[in-house]
């Protein structure tokens, strides 16, 4: 049973302050409990003399809404609205091997932060105790965080300690799997800093068997209560989202996690929104804890239509369909 409904929402928080969203928020408000939003590193701090994003929260809660708000930091999450402090900390990023010749992996570029590197570790800590301390944030997403290989001393030395060995320099299994407990350690670290100031956390992933290690070390974090996947299916069967609603259905077994299911609402051709609905109702159908429509409406040729199947969408197999 569908327990929440959410709105992911990608765009620039200035524009939740702006007369037209104040508008538009109220049908938001009418079909779901909580906006999930990206804002970039910088967002946090005042511009001249406008507290941007302390406003943009404001007019959030005032319409009942819980803000959870998923921040680039380092570059590791949220591709929406890409991070700064890591561009001026080059010494920071991840120093990845090559990979072998047709490797399917899926490396990010160099150019992110390395969870092990001591210095991006310390500014995490600063920046969500910040976050927090001075915001009234509900809770915090990680979006589509992903393992990968890295080179640099402080991972060498942390694998050296915990398990006894060189790094063999390759992207091998043991590599990955290394770097999918130190991504999780990380995360950790933030979802702990949320739990002490009463926030919700959040993941959302992209399901895949390459992937399934991390997702386990994941979703076996005390301090995360929402585990979210994103079964987008473009030109697939719309069925799609059913197989991996019941996959994830698996992974929150025996777990405390609430699962919450991300229904596509971009690059849908004109004439196809009704999946839109479909889709909705299949992950209800599968066990789905959190219905969230997705607002981002590139590639869409009708972003109208698609809003308001959206809208019905989370009314009809939402918490609120008898509102």
């Amino acid at each position: 049973m569908v327990r929440e409904s959410w709105v992911l929402h990608p765009g620039g928080l200035p524009m939740f302050v702006h007369p037209v969203f104040k508008r538009d928020i109220r049908e938001i408000a009418g079909c779901a409990s909580a906006l999930y939003l990206y804002a970039s590193e910088h967002e946090i701090h005042r511009y001249g003399d406008s507290y941007i994003f302390k406003d943009a929260i404001k007019v959030i809660h005032d319409h009942g809404l819980r803000a959870i708000v998923s921040v680039g930091t380092g570059g590791r999450f949220s591709a929406m609205n890409p991070s700064t402090w890591h561009l001026s900390h080059p010494e920071t990023w991840v120093q990845p091997p090559a990979l072998p010749e047709g490797s399917q992996l899926r490396l990010l570029p160099k150019e992110y932060c390395c969870v092990n590197n001591p210095a991006f570790i310390e500014y995490t800590r600063d920046y969500y105790r910040r976050l927090f301390d001075e915001n009234k944030v509900d809770g915090i997403g990680f979006d589509e965080p992903r393992e990968f290989p890295c080179l640099c001393t402080h991972c060498r030395d942390k694998y050296r300690r915990e398990k006894g060995s060189d790094m063999s320099g390759l992207c091998d299994r043991a590599q990955l799997e290394f770097q999918a407990e130190s991504l999780a350690e990380y995360i950790k670290i933030i979802a702990d800093i949320a739990k002490e100031r009463g926030a919700v956390t959040a993941s959302v992933v992209y399901l895949q068997p390459s992937e399934e290690y991390f997702h386990r070390m994941l979703i076996r974090i005390p301090t995360l209560d929402y585990f979210g996947i994103d079964p987008y299916w473009f030109e697939k069967p719309v069925e799609y989202v059913g197989e991996h609603t019941r996959e994830a259905r698996t992974f929150c077994k025996g777990t405390n996690k609430l699962l919450w299911v991300v229904i596509q609402g971009f690059h849908m051709p004109a004439g196809t929104e009704h999946q839109i609905y479909d889709a909705g109702k299949i992950a209800a159908d599968n066990g789905a804890d959190v219905l969230c429509g997705f607002s981002h409406w590139r590639g869409t040729e009708n972003p109208e239509a698609a809003w308001d199947t959206t809208h019905r969408m989370l009314k009809d197999f939402g918490p609120k369909r008898n509102a």
